[in-house]
């Protein structure tokens, strides 16, 4: 690809990019800047729905003010002047109240017994008021009777599940009459929020109004996921439906300033519809001018600098191609290009010059070279030869014609080439040099040569020559090996005094029989030194056969299986053999043999020590034979142990053992019942490995037998007791818990015989208890006598049986682990599967342990009630305000999905709000730290626990203050904790672990509570 292509390629690739790029980034920005204008025109519309609403309660204020301040209403609700009616009887008509646009009309007394209503539908047609208005009245603070009488109300309320605009006043005095009677009770007026009303205020507003109520089970899609995105009850949500519609949503509260309707306004996007016009008519403008700006650059590109570097590659291509360094290229005028064809001339003045040094050079080097007496070699990276002298190619017999051109790897024997291929991965080019030394064997000799090898680098650091001088070292070398050949033998033959030693040499020849090997075969020195024909191998075999020394010289593979172990270590043979005709029962020797070298590194023989380990062999033999049986032991006694834990309804059960030693003491056992329940047995024998195996082993016959034939939990441990104390050796003992677990009550009965208490889990407090310690154990006397305890079950307790091999399981230190540690862990992991509790348990064990040594047996029972489990939600979070909405919002979610009141809804989370509010600033002191809120929700009950690392503070110590009390006559501090205590059904606290734990719970009540009360 030419630079002309390349040019065209880029800059059309440019122009694409800045086009995009445009595109993308206006989309961005004017859309960004288009949504904003929405959104606050959006902002401004639903406001304006929301003042239509409050102009029209303010509206109907004016009109309750008319009947309020009168003095013949006045006198009405005070004497119930009947004539009031009839003067005011058109104004009171059906018609005239419709007009108004008023569905429902009170005057009530002081005593909130209403003297006077009328109540209109939808339609305007007059229609009995609810048998229960009162009492719905009341539940929006509109009692007369209430000890606030002049106070004036309005706002939104549900009235019969139909939302109402409502106004309420007192009736007092016209202000003409300066009595100060009082109040004489309340005028109501109140307008239903229909379609027919919402479709008038939309006329009034000129929008598109829609009203919903929150409790709507039929709230269509968009309205929910508002509901949920709402922060606030004074935020605007806007949403974007459509493509070309956009919506904005607000919450209209009631009486209380609670969320009770939410209303939408949309319109179409007419701003977002004109601003995508615009921005496709302006990249289309932009497209146009960057494609006229591209040719004329493109156009001034070829004239000025293309043309003219196309001109200028091909004057240097003709240059090399002719290699005619006198050629030179054209310069035209006096720009860039033209000093580039300048300095190309320089270039070329200079190489022709260095060319002629470079000549010069090399004459000089190949005649210092050809008169050097050592090996000289140049071969590239990649190891081919360009130059070999003429002293390299007599050492290997080669012409040069034979050598250049040629692998190195194919001149010289792989295993000689090693070293030479190693260096070249050392030369750097900071350290281009190396050294080293390379064994040429040959079949009458081995040749040592010391090679000095230098790299040569292009300036990119890549290797491009390595340059090599070898020098014969050999008579060096094998004085070196001779001396060290003599220091082997030397030590060789001190290594094997103890030993039997024979050494032959090449002809087969026995030249060393020490006293060793007279005392192993009974053959003396003289008999045997100077034999051959493998005369060495009759006092072994009995007859004439290669034995390991021959094997050193020769390979003889066909001997190398009669050997139960046989290998190589570089030139020396290992091997080991049974040898019958040696001893009374035959003798196991292990033997080494190697070769032999002389001073030139020439081989003379071999040498092989022999020794006899029979005696060691049969030492592992018999403690193979003990080990063997006490793995058999181990599984028998394995299958004492179930498999598997039965599966029982309404129970998660896991179970382990784990022996300290091959064998151990605990056991554990799950017996079936003919009625469906099932025995759980968990016991430890006193001591440890075989006897207490075997004692373990009694006990579960004597247990099982028991449990079979009869029911009575207390009876099958008396009965077992007995049983186990007629036949039970002097000190064993066994300490065992019995019990039966029926799965349809959620009950375990059993009986405990001086056995650790099992550990019971309450889920619905979150508590751990220990059982009362009874029984005697087992084993000690024959009339001992048990009684039963009963646990019950609810969903998620659990009970826990162990043995002590858990509590007493020490550390390093000398610590015990302890039934606290056991504890914790238990409580932390309750809402797990009892397969990790149990998994958490052996970790925490093994962590406290350091995985030290394991003196004593560990057996461990979980046993869970399953069923209905609660839900559970932890949070972790900063102390800041802006949480509270989160936590608020989480409460408000999962006690509506279960069934909790608005109001109990309501006083959890002031309640919870003002525990983490007493955090930030008493606790931390305003300053961050950590808290942790968990959430456990079950049918009936909704439990918060709030965590924290502040200093300790317990608010359950202050006493129930009375809400009647003068503030003034008590202490400041305090009213928030009453606050909590009388907003939820209940308060704990403790401090454990460094950290302030608060748990508030709220009991769920029936739906017509508060009416009964």
């Amino acid at each position: 690809m030419n630079l002309r292509e390349k040019t065209l390629i880029v800059m059309g690739v440019f122009l694409i990019l800045a086009v995009l790029i445009l595109y993308i980034t206006a989309q961005i920005e004017l859309f960004v800047g288009f949504f904003k204008l929405e959104e606050e025109v959006m902002h401004r519309n639903v406001e304006r729905a929301l003042s239509a609403i409050s102009n029209e309660l303010d509206s109907m204020e004016g009109l309750a003010d008319h009947w309020a301040t009168r003095n013949d209403t006045f006198a009405f609700l005070k004497s119930d002047d009947p004539s009031f009616i009839k003067i005011n009887q058109e104004e009171l008509a059906d018609q005239s109240l419709s007009n108004m646009g008023i569905n429902l009309l009170l005057f009530m007394d002081s005593f909130g017994q209403i003297a006077l209503s009328r109540c209109l539908d939808e339609n305007g047609s007059c229609t009995m008021i609810p048998s229960n208005l009162s009492d719905q009245l009341s539940f929006y603070g509109f009692c007369p009777g209430c000890l606030d009488k002049q106070s004036k109300y309005s706002g939104i309320i549900l009235l019969s599940n139909k939302p109402m605009l409502i106004v309420t006043n007192p009736v007092i005095m016209g202000k003409e009459n300066t009595s100060s009677a009082g109040s004489a009770g309340r005028v109501v007026l109140g307008r239903l929020l229909t379609d027919k009303e919402i479709a008038r205020l939309s006329k009034i507003t000129q929008l598109h109004i829609t009203i919903k109520s929150l409790n709507d089970d039929k709230m269509p899609s968009d309205f929910l996921e508002a509901k949920r995105s709402l922060p606030t009850n004074d935020s605007v949500l806007v949403r974007i439906q459509e493509n070309d519609t956009i919506a904005g949503y607000a919450l209209l509260n009631n009486i209380y300033n609670n969320p009770l309707l939410m209303l939408r306004i949309d319109s179409t996007r007419a701003i977002y519809l004109q601003g995508v016009k615009s921005l496709r008519n302006f990249v289309i403008l932009f497209s146009l001018a960057d494609i006229f700006l591209f040719m004329l650059t493109l156009l001034f590109l070829d004239r000025s600098v293309l043309s003219r570097m196309s001109a200028l590659a091909e004057g240097v291509a003709m240059i090399g191609k002719s290699q005619n360094m006198a050629s030179r290229l054209v310069v035209q005028g006096k720009d860039e290009l033209s000093g580039l064809a300048s300095s190309v001339n320089d270039m070329l003045d200079a190489l022709g010059q260095a060319h002629e040094e470079i000549i010069k050079s090399e004459r000089r080097y190949k005649a210092v070279v050809e008169e050097q007496s050592d090996l000289i070699l140049r071969t590239l990276a990649d190891g081919t030869i360009t130059y070999s002298n003429e002293v390299f190619c007599r050492f290997f017999s080669c012409g040069p014609d034979e050598i250049i051109g040629k692998k190195i790897n194919g001149l010289i024997p792989a295993e000689n080439l090693l070293p030479a291929v190693d260096i070249v991965s050392d030369l750097m080019p900071d350290n281009p040099t190396k050294s080293f030394v390379s064994l040429f064997v040959r079949p009458e000799s081995r040749r040592w040569i010391q090679w000095t090898s230098h790299g040569i680098f292009s300036r990119s650091g890549s290797l491009i020559e390595i340059q090599s001088v070898g020098r014969d070292i050999t008579d060096l070398k094998m004085a070196e090996e001779a001396l060290k050949q003599s220091e082997r033998r030397q030590a060789e033959i001190i290594e094997f005094m103890p030993d039997a030693i024979l050494a032959i040499d090449l002809d087969g020849r026995v030249m060393v029989w020490n006293k060793a090997m007279e005392r192993l075969t009974g053959v003396k020195a003289d008999d045997i030194l100077g034999k051959d024909n493998y005369e060495h191998a009759l006092p072994f075999y009995g007859f004439r056969r290669p034995i390991l020394v021959d094997m050193v010289l020769t390979p003889f593979k066909q001997f190398e299986n009669e050997y139960s172990s046989f290998k190589t270590e570089g030139n020396a043979v290992l091997g080991e053999i049974f040898i019958p005709r040696l001893g009374s029962n035959g003798s196991y020797l292990m033997a080494k043999a190697a070769t032999l070298y002389n001073a030139i590194g020439e081989r003379v023989g071999a040498i092989e020590s022999i020794k006899d380990i029979t005696e060691r062999r049969n030492m592992e033999q018999k403690l193979e034979r003990t080990r063997t049986e006490l793995h058999i032991a181990a599984d028998i006694q394995k299958s004492f142990i179930p498999e598997r834990t039965p599966n029982i309804p309404e129970f998660e059960i896991v179970a382990m053992s784990i022996p300290a030693m091959e064998v151990g003491g605990d056991f554990y056992d799950f017996i079936a019942q003919p009625d469906g329940k099932y025995g759980v047995v968990i016991a430890d024998v006193a001591g440890k490995s075989i006897p207490a195996a075997i004692f373990m082993a009694l006990s579960r016959t004597i247990i099982r037998a028991n449990a079979v034939n009869q029911s009575k939990v207390s009876r099958v441990a008396k009965n077992a007791n007995k049983m186990i104390a007629s036949d039970a050796p002097t000190g064993m003992f066994v300490t065992l818990i019995y019990g039966v677990l029926d799965g349809e009550n959620l009950s375990l009965q059993y009986a405990n015989a001086g056995h650790p208490p099992p550990l019971i889990f309450r889920a619905e407090d979150c508590t751990l208890q220990e059982e009362e310690p009874m029984g005697v154990v087992m084993g000690i006397t024959d009339d001992a006598e048990y009684r039963e305890r009963r646990i019950k079950f609810s969903s998620g307790d659990m009970a826990i049986f162990y043995t002590d091999g858990i509590t007493e399981s020490m550390n390093k230190q000398g610590e015990l682990y302890g039934i606290e540690r056991l504890k914790e862990v238990i409580i932390g992991s309750y809402l797990l599967e009892t397969e990790r509790i149990l998994g958490r348990i052996l970790s925490d064990i093994a962590r406290f342990t350091e995985r030290a040594e394991q003196h004593d047996d560990i057996t461990l029972i979980i046993m869970k009630a399953t069923g209905k489990r609660k839900d559970h939600c932890r949070m972790e979070m900063v102390s800041r305000r802006e949480n509270i909405p989160k936590i608020a919002g989480y409460i408000s979610r999962k006690m509506s999905e279960r069934g909790f009141d608005v109001e109990q809804i309501s006083e959890m989370q002031v309640a919870v709000e003002e525990a983490y509010v007493n955090i930030i600033n008493h606790g931390y002191q305003n300053e961050e730290g950590p808290i942790w809120i968990a959430f456990d929700i079950g049918d009936r009950l909704f439990r918060v626990t709030l965590e924290d690392e502040a200093p300790p503070f317990d608010p359950t110590r202050f006493a129930k203050r009375d809400l009647d009390d003068n503030a003034v006559d008590h202490p400041v501090g305090g009213w928030g904790i009453n606050l909590m205590r009388s907003l939820s059904d209940e308060m704990r606290y403790d401090y454990k672990n460094n950290k302030n734990r608060l748990i508030l719970i709220k009991y769920k009540r029936p739906i017509n509570e508060k009416m009964i009360e």
